[in-house]
């Protein structure tokens, strides 16, 4: 039941809205690239030369943002709420682990929905940048872009491994922020808000420095 109304909440309702950002954001990376790229190269040529690599690059941090703003604050105000109505308290006085009952499966759901979320923002993404490559008239634009993430070039396979390790790391972190800060103790309705501010705030930072940690482990 729990676990339910998680996906519900972090998956399913917000699922337009993400598909709908990645689709825009994939589009609008390509086209302005394929405007504003090499000088002399042709805007086709460019594009076969950067693949789906702006999709590697840029799906696990702008994902994670946007999951955090949206299903993270959502899931923080469910169990701040919980916490300020004294719900958690009556588990407690039942008998009920709340660890167990409400904290384990919020979190293990959290995970998961953020990398279910992950892929589809990656798909998105591939779908803004395959109607830029149909504007284009480029043949094998599905193959092309897909490249880097299911058959990289040996050049290009450290950035895939590192947004496949990005991914894994941010769907247990945020999951982990949202609980600890969802389930912290409530005195009164401000918390609640600051609660879901922090989370946002921390995962932000913590995105941020996971980025710029990577990057300079690869490009050393």
């Amino acid at each position: 039941m729990v676990a339910r109304r998680v996906v519900a909440q972090m998956l399913l309702r917000p699922l337009p809205f993400y598909a709908i950002v990645a689709t825009l954001i994939g589009y609008t990376v390509l086209f302005v690239i394929s405007k504003v790229g090499g000088a002399g190269v042709r805007p086709d040529a460019l594009l076969r030369q950067i693949g789906g690599s702006y999709v590697v690059a840029l799906a696990p941090a702008l994902s994670a943002l946007l999951f955090v703003a949206a299903s993270g604050s959502a899931t923080n105000a469910w169990l701040g709420s919980m916490g300020l109505t004294r719900q958690t308290l009556a588990l407690d006085a039942l008998g009920v682990d709340r660890r167990a009952y409400l904290w384990a499966p919020v979190w293990v759901a959290a995970a998961l929905c953020y990398l279910a979320v992950a892929a589809l923002f990656a798909l998105g993404m591939i779908a803004g940048g395959l109607l830029v490559c149909r504007g284009y008239g480029i043949a094998g634009a599905w193959s092309l872009l897909t490249g880097d993430l299911v058959d990289p070039r040996p050049e290009r396979v450290v950035y895939a491994v590192r947004a496949g390790f990005l991914i894994w790391i941010y769907a247990w972190g945020i999951a982990s922020d949202v609980v600890a800060k969802g389930g912290a103790a409530k005195p009164e309705a401000d918390a609640v808000t600051r609660g879901m501010t922090a989370s946002v705030v921390a995962c932000t930072l913590w995105v941020v420095a996971w980025e710029l940690a990577t990057v300079i482990a690869v490009w050393r």
